[in-house]
Order: structure tokens, then C-alpha cells, then sequence
């Protein structure tokens, strides 16, 4: 059989294989039918096999050397037993705990060996990296010094508490993937294949296009939406870039500008409320709160980024002078709020739900359900026939294999995670890290908070963000937390962080695709990307100084603290294009870099004042000027 032959029915077996996962999350989700556990087991066994499969059809047209095409065959042959095993003798196991068999040990090991080599399958070498280290620490913590020592571990009992025990790569966080996270996953592919993403995206166009800024404000408004339902900048960028970023360099923004916008956007919706990208669920199970209360509290430091990424657009586009687009090349507001208004209501109904104390599962599948009704719904008023014809169903069942597709990569991070949390809490490496970040937190808060920031990102840079995320929330929230700071802040603080490293140079993900697909110059791009996003560098120690900014406090301290952060984005905005109503002279730069420093960070009301005076300063300085010039 030729590789084409075979490439077109591995693409076939995947595609039924993923519709086949995502059928069975949703049944499962709604009857319930397997404990957690074998859930969560059924959940890995689906995202290894696609991801080998994955890895099978890639070497395929590589044409790479036969050797090199089975390894993944031999990694799906290996999961598929190993998962299979433990599905058939996972209730003489769990009564076996801590007198693990011979044939559970070498399961164990090779189940082990399959999430690595899965793990840097779909997202490179670095989470396996540290995962390595993280078993040989547990051997070797005998011989090393310090806060590194400990016990040791035999073979037996590592192999047991990474997963036979199923306390290590079985836990929280794959149970987290395997429920609520793989449904909102389908859910966007769902919204994706219906159309409803590209409402998002003609909605944003028709509202914001009648604006000089239009373009880059329909980026913004398309990619955060987008992204905080799926959850990977990087895939937000792929996805809404198609349409952005052409958009925006046809209206003369420079490439590498235009990648920043995009980029920066697509990030963002990592830390915007409904979704956050699924952050907020993570989050609500490690810090013991609703989903509801922590979606609240991410609300305005999520405007606020946005508000700074949207006010350097605008006076980008002031600054070049750019017209808006042309009325007969936008789509119009009222025909397309008609034609596609209804797929607000699966986001409205995810709001609702959650408001009201129904189950984050409850509501992805309400949210599901209502979008599917809303598809059908449109479909029937168009043409009544339609529901005797397949082609009306297509979209559906692709958008069910697409979500699957997606949510295999967080599956097996999950797990990955899980093994790499289990090495850091059985040898007690944590509780020593804690004392230690404990120790350094005598000399101020503020010292071991910008040490938990510089970690954050240099985890963010390498790993997933969710992964970066948890991992960081294991070894330091809990240490900052005793310290004194308020546990929700503190782990929005990590999550705010491990989401900006998409944007952190050297790496800087989400950037790098942006500036492959605009063609644009990557130091360039990071530059303007940062510029963007440098704010949200200041805003996380902001509301965990000050939770008023999270909506915790009085309704005048919530105020104070919002409407002085707005004028200091609005005036370090300024400031980084060197523009507010015409180009700033070197003095109205030094007044509004003092401005946006007084109104952003914590001051009395003296220095409040101040800096409201200096940016009124330039406003009127500048108004004036254009007023004489006129």
C-alpha cells in the first residue's frame, strides 16, 4: 500500500477515533456511568492513541526511516495494553495498593514511559525533561544536600506512587481534563464548525470597522473571545489570524505591529472571563472556591489588559492617520446581529448557569445542547428539508471530532503534571520549597513575589500554561499564602504570569506564529508585543496589594483602584507610542511616565492627585496646540 493510501486512512481511523471520544465524554458526562477513575483512564486511553496515531500519519509523510515510524507504533501499542490493563484489573489493584504484583510494576513503568514520550510527541522535550529529573530525584535525594535531601524511594515504591497507586499521573487534574475541561473543548469545536466563531469575528468587524482603529480593534475583540473559550494562545493566533491579520496590513499597520496585536489579544483570553480558557476551573479546584467566584475576580484585571492593548491600538492608528474602512466593505451591524445573535445565547447560558450554582459539567452541557438547537434552528428557517439531508449534520459531527482533537494535548498534560506534582510532594521537596520561599518572604513579600514572577515565566516559556500554572501553584502559592497574602489573588498572580509567557521573549510562542503568518520580523513583533502587555507585568502585584481590583472591598475602594488604574493604562500608553493627541515632546513623555506610574501603583491621595494633573497637563497642552495649529 502506498503512504498516501495509508496516510488517507490513518486520517479516516483518527477522525472516527475523535468522534468516538468526544460521544463518549458527552455520554458519560450526562449518565455518569464510570467512577472517576476509569473515566479518567478511558480519557488518557483516547488521547494516547490519537496522539500515536498522530505521530504514525507525521512520520508517514515525513518519509522518515522505518525505525523512526515505529517507535510511535510501539508507543500505541504499548498504551492501548497498559490502559486496557488497568481498565480490567483496576478493582484488584485498588484493593492491592502498596503490595503492587510484578505484572503492576512493569505496567506501571511502561504506562510511565508512554505519557513521556506522548508528552514530548505534542508539546516538546521540556515537561518530560523536568519529569526525568523529578524521578531521579527520587532515587538519588539520599545523596544530595540540604533542602534537597530526602529518604530515598525503591523502584517499587516509585513506580506506585506515580501510577499504580493512581495518585500520581490518576488525580485532580487529569480528572479535571476528562470532565468539564474535554467539554468546553468540544464545545469549541462545536462553535467553530457552526459558524459561531466567525460571527465572533464579523460581529467584532461590524461594530469596530466604522473606526479608524477598526482592524486592530476587531483583532482584539475576535481573538479574546476566541481564546477564552479555547485555551492556547498559540492556537487562537492560527485560528483568528487568518482573518486578522491580513485585515489589519491591508490597512497599512505593519506587519510585526499587526503580529503583536494578534498575539497579545490571543493571550489575553487565557485571563478572560466566561472560560479564561479553562484556567478558572483549575483554579477553583486547587483554591476551594466556585467557579463563579473566581471568573468575578479576574473580570476587571482582564479589562484592564485589554484596555491597554486596545488604547495603544487606537492611538497607533491616530498617530498614522489611518481612515476607517470603507462602509461598503464592512458587514452591517443589524443583518449580521440577525443572522447570528443566537450564538451569544450558548455564552450567556454558560454565565447564567455558573451564576447560579449549577455544575461547571451542567453548564458546558447546557451551553452545547443550546448551541446545537441553535444550529438546527437556523439551518430548519433557512431550508425545512435540510434536516433530511446530511450535509446538515456535517458541521456537528466535525466540530465533535475537532473538539476531541483538541483536548487530547491537555489530557496528557494533565497526566505529565500529575507525575511531576507527585515527585515534588511525596519526597517533600514542597513543603522544603515553601520554608525556603517562606524564609526569603522575611526580607518583604514583594521580594518573594517578583521570585514566584520570574519562575512563573521561565516555567510558562517551556510548558503549556495551564501546566505552568499548576506546577507553580504547588511549589509557591502555598508558601505565599503563609506568608500572609490572600489565597485567590495569589494564584490569579501565578495564572496571570504562566499565561504571559507566550509573550516573553526569547521564546515567546504566541508571537512567533503571529509573525510567521504576517510575514513580520520577530524581535520587531516582541517589541511591540510587550510594549502592549507591559502593564500586566504591574497589575498582578496591584490586586494582590490591593483586592479591590479583584471586586473584593468596598464599592469607593473599587473605584479608586479601577479609575486610577484606567487613567495610568491610558497615560503609559501614551507614553509607549510617544503619542496622545499629537506626538509628545520629551517633557509631556517624562509627565505622563510620571502620570501612569502615580494612577497605576498604590499612592496616597496626594499622589493620585499628581498624576491625574500631569496627564491633564499634556491633554490640555496638546489640545491647545492642535487648536492653534488649526
Amino acid at each position: 500500500m502506498d503512504k498516501e493510501k495509508l496516510s488517507a486512512i490513518l486520517n479516516k481511523l483518527i477522525y472516527l477515533i475523535a468522534l468516538a471520544m468526544g460521544i463518549f465524554q458527552i455520554y458519560n458526562s450526562i449518565f455518569r456511568s464510570l467512577d472517576p477513575t476509569r473515566l479518567q483512564n478511558f480519557h488518557l486511553m483516547f488521547a494516547l492513541t490519537l496522539i500515536f496515531l498522530g505521530s504514525i500519519k507525521s512520520a508517514l509523510n515525513a518519509e522518515k526511516k522505518l525505525w523512526r515510524v515505529a517507535f510511535p507504533i510501539l508507543g500505541l501499542a504499548a498504551a492501548l495494553l497498559t490502559t486496557f490493563y488497568i481498565h480490567v484489573c483496576y478493582d484488584s489493584m485498588i484493593l492491592r495498593v502498596g503490595r503492587s504484583t510484578p505484572v503492576d510494576l512493569v505496567i506501571g513503568a511502561v504506562l510511565l514511559v508512554v505519557i513521556l514520550y506522548a508528552t514530548s510527541e505534542s508539546f516538546g522535550k521540556a515537561i518530560p525533561i523536568l519529569i526525568v529529573i523529578g524521578i531521579l530525584y527520587m532515587f538519588t535525594g539520599p545523596y544530595l544536600p540540604g533542602i534537597f535531601y530526602h529518604g530515598g524511594f525503591s523502584v517499587k515504591r516509585v513506580i506506585a506512587s506515580l501510577v499504580t497507586s493512581f495518585s500520581g499521573c490518576y488525580g485532580n487534574l487529569l480528572n479535571t481534563s476528562a470532565t468539564y475541561i474535554a467539554l468546553f473543548m468540544i464545545l469549541g469545536g462545536f462553535m467553530t464548525k457552526t459558524g459561531a466563531g466567525n460571527f465572533f469575528v464579523q460581529l467584532a468587524l461590524a461594530i469596530g470597522g466604522r473606526f479608524r482603529a477598526g482592524p486592530g480593534l476587531t483583532a482584539i475583540a475576535a481573538s479574546g473571545l476566541m481564546g477564552s473559550i479555547n485555551g492556547s494562545a498559540s492556537a487562537v493566533v492560527a485560528t483568528t489570524g487568518v482573518f486578522t491579520l491580513p485585515l489589519m496590513t491591508e490597512r497599512k499597520y505593519d506587519p510585526e505591529f499587526a503580529a503583536a496585536v494578534c498575539s497579545v489579544a490571543s493571550t489575553g483570553g487565557m485571563i478572560l472571563p466566561p472560560v479564561m480558557g479553562v484556567g478558572a476551573f483549575i483554579m477553583a479546584e486547587l483554591t476551594g472556591n466556585t467557579y463563579a467566584a473566581v471568573a468575578l475576580c479576574a473580570v476587571v484585571p482582564a479589562l484592564l489588559y485589554y484596555l491597554m492593548t486596545a488604547s495603544v491600538v487606537v492611538i497607533r492608528a491616530k498617530k498614522m492617520g489611518l481612515q476607517p474602512i470603507p462602509p461598503e466593505e464592512l458587514p452591517k451591524l443589524g443583518p449580521t446581529l440577525r443572522e447570528g445573535a443566537p450564538f451569544l445565547l450558548p455564552l450567556l447560558s454558560i454565565v447564567y448557569c455558573l451564576s447560579v450554582g449549577f455544575s461547571t459539567t451542567k453548564a458546558a452541557l447546557y451551553a452545547i445542547a443550546l448551541l446545537i438547537l441553535v444550529y438546527l434552528a437556523k439551518c430548519i428557517a433557512k431550508d425545512p428539508g435540510c434536516v433530511r439531508r446530511f450535509a446538515t449534520y456535517k458541521p456537528l459531527i466535525d466540530g465533535l471530532a475537532d473538539g476531541a482533537k483538541s483536548c487530547i494535548g491537555v489530557a496528557v498534560t494533565m497526566a505529565a503534571v500529575g507525575i511531576l506534582n507527585n515527585c515534588v510532594v511525596s519526597t517533600g521537596l514542597a513543603n522544603r520549597l515553601v520554608n525556603m520561599i517562606l524564609s526569603l518572604g522575611n526580607d518583604g513579600w514583594l521580594f518573594s513575589l517578583v521570585i514566584t514572577m520570574l519562575l512563573t515565566l521561565l516555567f510558562g516559556m517551556g510548558v503549556p500554561t495551564t501546566a505552568a500554572y499548576i506546577i507553580l501553584a504547588m511549589m509557591a502559592a502555598p508558601s505565599l499564602v503563609q506568608i500572609g497574602l490572600p489565597v485567590l489573588p495569589v494564584h490569579l498572580f501565578i495564572f496571570y504570569f504562566a499565561a504571559i509567557a507566550n509573550l516573553t521573549p526569547p521564546v515567546a510562542p504566541a508571537t512567533i506564529i503571529a509573525g510567521k503568518m504576517a510575514n513580520a520580523n520577530y524581535v520587531k513583533a516582541c517589541g511591540h508585543a510587550m510594549k502592549m502587555c507591559l502593564s500586566s507585568f504591574i497589575l498582578p502585584f496591584i490586586f494582590v496589594m490591593r483586592p479591590a481590583m479583584l471586586l473584593q472591598g468596598s464599592p469607593l475602594e473599587i473605584l479608586d483602584v479601577v479609575g486610577t488604574a484606567i487613567l495610568g493604562l491610558l497615560s503609559f500608553a501614551a507614553f509607549g507610542e510617544r503619542y496622545l493627541l499629537q506626538k509628545n515632546s520629551i517633557w509631556e513623555q517624562g509627565l505622563l511616565l510620571c502620570a501612569s506610574a502615580l494612577l497605576i501603583l498604590p499612592m496616597p491621595w496626594y499622589g493620585t492627585a499628581a498624576g491625574v494633573a500631569f496627564l491633564a497637563a499634556v491633554a490640555v497642552r496638546q489640545k491647545l496646540s492642535r487648536a492653534a495649529m488649526a
